[in-house]
């Protein structure tokens, strides 16, 4: 394996040694004894009720259910999940990097057209991340079972191995999960396996583990200097006993095998693999309390699961187009862009055409500079504002240009500490003003139709005797009873709230599409409110191919820099709904 490849091993030998070290193999194939090593450790809005919608499509009209039971009562499918690398090791296969889930509507008539990057299915599923062979061992064979119920979170194994399958089940060699300080031999790790309970911990010395999981060592020392400088903004003193039960790994809780403190630990390992198929940066979880509070209960997900109703509106808005069917002449706009290949760079003219941005214009086009960061000079939070990212008609790479920034995911360090106002995300690295944080995602869904503001003509009802076939691009004709929402946020500007809820919407891109962080989400459905915020929302216009669907994206930026241990936050209210009735105030 290449030493670039960011999903590093985390194998060591029970016995300590280096010598039985096993490469991760390039389509995460199994070895013989099923043992194969895993990845490293790598959820301007506006509360809403729930929804009947209906959305014109080819003159008709159809109305889904209130809810989608898949994305209610969501299972876990253990299979391995799809190997996105590139056969030699060292990057992604852009072919194959997900872009969106789309889940159809419970009485469904169309055909939606998918690919490796847009997934259609009936029924979502949480997924482990590539590899985790031994967590998935575990959850067929393992004799021990998590028996607390609100323990038993999606995408988390619910069956481990424990002590006492040792015989039956151990092998020379296992994944390392997680490793803490030896409170009384400094030289030593304590070694958390992949698949295994506490009570099966080894202690291994720092050469051993250094030379058989480095990446273990490296996530550890960074949840360790976050702790120490989360401790010491407190400042208190009162958080010293369970910041060392974090680090050096409090005894306590070695045998009591389903103490809050694992389950901590497992969403912090599993869903940091999620992230480091996409080369996200890790998560980490901690309740830093005597009494640990229950983990937050989600199903982790890198990209937007998407409602039916809500695809099919992507698929009929302009900015779905690609750049050769966008209609228009193409006025002034700014030479300036950080594409690799700027000659070729299509992005500024399809801002213009899709919607009306510019970048001194009444919807603001944010640009990146040289080194990928977002220029935000002069940030005005009532400003109308949109970042367009390159696709393949730019023809630069998906993987160098720095126009590219939310595409390749290179997403920093969070972790998520429980608080006095609940569970909120602080900086585990240093973050660069205007660099990339976090996408937010969720399920995205389609508010109420408001025909009146939109014009919408009365629809026939649709043939449910045959299926119709729905494409990445609508035709003409299809598209004729869609309304132009781009047109509509030109002349009629959404002022959109935010309640309390797990809810982020679009004024720019579509004011009626949503994102609901509440059931399935990332790291960024913990990000909290703040009326002097250090990042902010920004909406993107991204996609790799231009012949996939043009799923509309929300990302996190840094207004300035933000330390280690510093919460980040952002701005969910505007001034005037900040001293509205409901007593948001600043100050």
């Amino acid at each position: 394996m290449s030493a670039n490849h960011p999903n590093q091993q985390n194998i060591a030998s029970r016995q300590g040694s280096d010598s039985n070290l096993r490469a991760r193999g390039l389509q995460n194939t199994p070895p013989v004894q099923a043992t194969s090593s895993s990845t490293n450790q790598a959820s301007t809005s506006q509360k809403r009720t729930r929804n009947d919608v209906t959305t014109p499509v080819t003159g008709v009209t159809w109305s889904l259910s209130d809810t989608i039971p898949s994305l209610r009562n969501i299972k876990t499918n253990f299979k391995d999940n799809v190997n996105i690398w590139k056969t030699d090791g060292t990057s992604i296969d852009p072919k194959k990097v997900p872009s969106a889930i789309v889940v159809q509507a419970v009485v469904s008539t169309l055909k939606l057209k998918s690919n490796d990057r847009i997934q259609v299915v009936e029924k979502y599923e949480a997924r482990l991340a590539s590899g985790c062979y031994e967590a998935r061992r575990a959850q067929e064979n393992g004799s021990w079972k998590q028996e607390k119920e609100e323990l038993l979170i999606p995408g988390l194994p619910s069956k481990k191995f424990s002590g006492s399958d040792e015989n039956s089940q151990n092998q020379s060699e296992n994944i390392v999960q997680d490793v803490f300080m030896h409170n009384s031999m400094p030289g030593s790790f304590y070694v958390l396996w992949e698949g295994w309970t506490s009570d099966f911990l080894y202690e291994l010395s720092h050469v051993d583990v250094q030379q058989s999981a480095s990446e273990a060592v490296r996530l550890a020392k960074i949840r360790d200097a976050f702790l120490d400088a989360f401790n010491a903004a407190n400042g208190t003193g009162e958080l010293d006993e369970f910041v060392a039960r974090e680090k050096f790994l409090d005894w306590s809780v070695r045998m009591e095998l389903n103490h809050y403190f694992w389950t901590f630990k497992d969403l912090s390992y599993f869903h940091s693999q999620l992230h480091a198929d996409l080369r996200k940066g890790p998560i980490f979880y901690f309740s830093l309390a005597k009494d640990m509070q229950n983990p937050p209960n989600f199903t982790y997900t890198n990209v937007n699961v998407v409602r039916e109703d809500a695809y099919i509106r992507c698929l009929g808005r302009l900015a779905n187009q690609s750049f050769s069917e966008l209609r228009g002449v193409v006025g002034p706009v700014s030479s300036w862009t950080a594409c690799s290949r700027p000659q070729h760079c299509k992005c500024n003219q399809r801002a213009l055409l899709a919607y009306g941005a510019t970048v001194g214009g009444r919807v603001r086009l944010l640009q990146y500079n040289s080194e990928g960061l977002l220029q935000l000079e002069n940030y005005d939070f009532d400003d109308a504002r949109i970042l367009v990212e390159c696709s393949n008609t730019c023809q630069c790479s998906p993987e160098t240009c720095h126009r590219r920034v939310v595409q390749q995911g290179k997403a920093v360090a969070i972790a998520v500490v429980n608080g006095s106002i609940g569970y909120g995300g602080y900086a585990a690295e240093p973050i660069k003003k205007g660099q990339y944080i976090v996408e937010y995602v969720g399920e995205m869904y389609l508010l109420k139709e408001r025909r009146a503001k939109e014009n919408v003509a009365p629809f026939k009802k649709m043939n449910t005797q045959s299926q119709t076939n729905i494409d990445f691009r609508l035709t003409e004709t299809q598209r004729d009873e869609m309304p132009d929402v781009h047109e509509l946020y030109i002349n009629k500007p959404a002022k959109s709230k935010r309640g309390t809820s797990y809810e982020a919407g679009f004024s720019v891109i579509d004011e009626r599409i949503v994102i609901c962080a509440s059931k399935v989400g990332n790291v960024g459905r913990f990000l909290n409110h703040s009326c002097d915020p250090n990042a902010t929302f920004v909406e993107v216009h991204s996609r790799c191919f231009e012949s996939d669907p043009l799923i509309p994206k929300i990302a996190v930026f840094a207004l300035r820099d933000i330390a280690v241990g510093e919460a980040i936050t952002v701005r969910y209210y505007s001034d005037g709904q900040m001293t509205d009735k409901r007593g948001i105030k600043c100050g």
